[in-house]
């Protein structure tokens, strides 16, 4: 809308300055008009000497491309006395204050949409859920000695957003690796916890949430614990991923990468950023 009144403000612009140079032709006849009343006719009568009178008729004769030049009334010579300069004059002042309001327009729609982005940021940072796994740990006897070492391994799931948590997907790895590298991920049954009870409330967690070691981990008995057979260039790791989303948010990962430390007898996070995020 702004543009359309900008354009209608520079042809009214243009039309004023065009009529100041292109006087319309009623104007121009009605000058023509008076002009030719004025040197229409000049009647003088002398006298001779015979005492006759003689009269002499002077014709003013003035072709359509000749303009006659009468002299202008005081009022003629000022620019302020003629309408015309005044409809330009408001006509150009408009077309600068629709070129401002315009301008001013756009600033002030950039820095409206620059707040409405920043402010939809802190909200969706805000009211979203967090999910982090910590207490990763191997299981404790509870037995007699002779006890069937076990299958698995536990961790714990926390929610600390301001926002209930929809688990969507849920994938994990425990293994043991001489190349140090992230253990493969395999996605859980649908019948595993996380699936089961898969709204998770603000501030809830779930704690002792079972994980399979695969075929290639071997459990040993030590004193009243369970600990893993590695070899010295050997390391048993565990990784977790978890996808989630928000009652207003969507597309939320949480992963985390740890590795059994033997001298601890437990799991420590691997500093690796790319494998432990919360997005």
């Amino acid at each position: 809308m702004v543009t359309a009144l900008t354009v209608v403000a520079v042809m009214f612009g243009g039309l004023a300055v065009w009529s100041l140079y292109h006087p319309s032709s009623s104007r121009a006849q009605a000058q023509a008009e008076r002009e030719s009343d004025f040197a229409k006719e000049t009647n003088e009568s002398r006298s001779d000497e015979g005492g006759a009178e003689r009269a002499t008729t002077i014709y003013y004769v003035q072709t359509q491309n000749q303009n006659y030049i009468a002299p202008q009334s005081e009022e003629q010579r000022h620019w302020y006395a003629n309408p015309d300069w005044w409809v330009a004059g408001f006509t150009a002042a408009l077309f600068i204050a629709t070129a401002g309001l315009w301008f001013f327009t756009g600033l002030l729609w950039r820095a409206t949409n620059a707040l409405v982005r920043s402010e939809r940021e802190i909200v969706e940072k805000q009211e979203r859920p967090y999910l982090y796994v910590f207490d990763v740990m191997m299981p404790r006897k509870s037995g007699p000695a002779g006890e069937k070492p076990p299958s698995f391994m536990f961790y714990d799931v926390g929610n600390f957003g301001k926002a209930p948590a929809i688990i969507d997907n849920v994938m994990t790895g425990v293994e043991i690796r001489d190349d140090g590298q992230v253990p493969d991920l395999l996605r859980e049954n649908e019948d595993y916890r996380l699936f089961v009870s898969f709204i998770m409330k603000p501030d809830k967690q779930q704690d002792k949430i079972s994980a399979h070691f695969s075929e290639s981990v071997i459990i040993l008995e030590k004193d009243f614990r369970f600990v893993p057979q590695l070899r010295t260039d050997q390391d048993l790791f565990f990784r977790i991923l978890i996808e989630y989303h928000g009652p207003f948010s969507a597309g939320h990962v949480t992963e985390g990468w740890w590795r059994y430390d033997v001298a601890a007898e437990s799991f420590v996070r691997v500093n690796d950023q790319e494998h432990n995020r919360v997005t």
